[in-house]
Protein backbone atom coordinates (compact mmCIF):
# COMPACT_ATOMS: atom_id res chain seq x y z
CA UNK A 1 0.00 0.00 0.00
CA UNK A 2 3.23 2.47 -0.21
CA UNK A 3 2.87 4.92 -2.63
CA UNK A 4 -1.30 6.16 -1.90
CA UNK A 5 -2.29 9.43 -2.85
CA UNK A 6 -4.73 11.71 -1.33
CA UNK A 7 -6.94 12.59 -4.02
CA UNK A 8 -9.42 14.31 -1.85
CA UNK A 9 -10.84 14.47 1.61
CA UNK A 10 -13.75 16.32 3.09
CA UNK A 11 -16.99 15.98 5.34
CA UNK A 12 -20.74 14.71 4.93
CA UNK A 13 -23.76 15.74 6.55
CA UNK A 14 -24.67 12.26 8.57
CA UNK A 15 -28.41 12.06 8.51
CA UNK A 16 -31.63 9.41 9.21
CA UNK A 17 -32.14 8.89 5.44
CA UNK A 18 -29.53 6.84 3.57
CA UNK A 19 -27.09 8.72 1.56
CA UNK A 20 -23.85 8.43 -0.39
CA UNK A 21 -20.50 9.65 -0.60
CA UNK A 22 -19.56 12.27 -3.54
CA UNK A 23 -18.84 11.02 -6.87
CA UNK A 24 -14.84 10.44 -6.76
CA UNK A 25 -12.87 7.76 -8.68
CA UNK A 26 -10.64 6.31 -6.24
CA UNK A 27 -9.48 3.13 -5.10
CA UNK A 28 -9.58 3.56 -1.25
CA UNK A 29 -12.14 5.58 1.26
CA UNK A 30 -11.15 5.93 5.24
CA UNK A 31 -14.32 6.98 7.15
CA UNK A 32 -14.04 9.08 10.36
CA UNK A 33 -16.70 10.04 12.67
CA UNK A 34 -15.70 13.05 14.29
CA UNK A 35 -16.78 14.28 18.08
CA UNK A 36 -16.59 18.15 16.37
CA UNK A 37 -19.96 18.99 14.49
CA UNK A 38 -20.35 21.43 11.61
CA UNK A 39 -21.60 24.51 13.34
CA UNK A 40 -19.83 28.03 13.58
CA UNK A 41 -18.29 27.10 17.09
CA UNK A 42 -17.02 23.83 16.19
CA UNK A 43 -18.82 21.88 19.17
CA UNK A 44 -17.81 18.88 20.24
CA UNK A 45 -20.39 15.53 20.99
CA UNK A 46 -19.89 14.96 24.53
CA UNK A 47 -19.33 10.89 25.60
CA UNK A 48 -22.06 9.57 28.14
CA UNK A 49 -20.99 9.40 32.07
CA UNK A 50 -18.98 6.95 31.81
CA UNK A 51 -16.84 8.60 28.80
CA UNK A 52 -17.68 6.67 25.93
CA UNK A 53 -19.77 7.37 22.79
CA UNK A 54 -21.22 4.19 22.25
CA UNK A 55 -24.12 4.50 24.58
CA UNK A 56 -25.16 7.79 22.84
CA UNK A 57 -27.42 6.31 19.71
CA UNK A 58 -25.79 8.63 17.05
CA UNK A 59 -23.16 5.46 15.36
CA UNK A 60 -23.05 5.99 11.86
CA UNK A 61 -24.34 2.90 9.74
CA UNK A 62 -22.17 2.64 6.61
CA UNK A 63 -21.45 -0.14 3.79
CA UNK A 64 -22.19 -0.59 0.03
CA UNK A 65 -24.33 -1.50 -2.76
CA UNK A 66 -27.08 -0.17 -0.26
CA UNK A 67 -26.56 -2.04 2.85
CA UNK A 68 -24.77 -0.18 5.69
CA UNK A 69 -24.07 -2.82 8.12
CA UNK A 70 -20.59 -1.46 9.84
CA UNK A 71 -20.87 0.88 12.76
CA UNK A 72 -18.86 3.38 13.49
CA UNK A 73 -18.89 5.21 16.54
CA UNK A 74 -18.22 8.75 17.31
CA UNK A 75 -14.55 9.28 17.70
CA UNK A 76 -13.71 6.14 15.74
CA UNK A 77 -12.64 5.90 11.97
CA UNK A 78 -12.73 2.83 9.55
CA UNK A 79 -9.20 1.28 8.33
CA UNK A 80 -9.15 1.81 4.47
CA UNK A 81 -12.24 0.57 2.46
CA UNK A 82 -11.34 -0.66 -1.13
CA UNK A 83 -14.17 0.85 -3.46
CA UNK A 84 -13.67 1.70 -6.88
CA UNK A 85 -15.17 5.51 -6.01
CA UNK A 86 -16.50 6.80 -3.00
CA UNK A 87 -19.76 6.88 -4.02
CA UNK A 88 -19.98 3.17 -3.91
CA UNK A 89 -20.53 4.41 0.25
CA UNK A 90 -23.17 4.64 1.86
CA UNK A 91 -24.70 5.58 5.56
CA UNK A 92 -26.93 6.86 7.85
CA UNK A 93 -27.93 7.21 11.69
CA UNK A 94 -30.69 6.51 13.07
CA UNK A 95 -29.89 9.57 15.89
CA UNK A 96 -27.99 11.97 14.60
CA UNK A 97 -26.36 14.54 16.64
CA UNK A 98 -27.53 17.87 15.46
CA UNK A 99 -25.09 19.03 12.30
CA UNK A 100 -23.13 15.45 13.10
CA UNK A 101 -20.72 15.23 10.27
CA UNK A 102 -19.14 11.77 8.75
CA UNK A 103 -15.22 13.01 7.16
CA UNK A 104 -14.10 11.18 4.04
CA UNK A 105 -11.05 10.88 2.90
CA UNK A 106 -10.05 9.56 -0.94
CA UNK A 107 -7.10 7.52 -2.03
CA UNK A 108 -5.68 6.08 -4.84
Amino acid sequence: MNGLKLVESGYAPVLEDTQKLRDIPCSFVLLSAPSVVDDENNARIAPDANGSFKTLGNEVFWGSGGFCVHQLFVSESTNLIPVSNANDISFYCLNPYLNQILSYSCFK
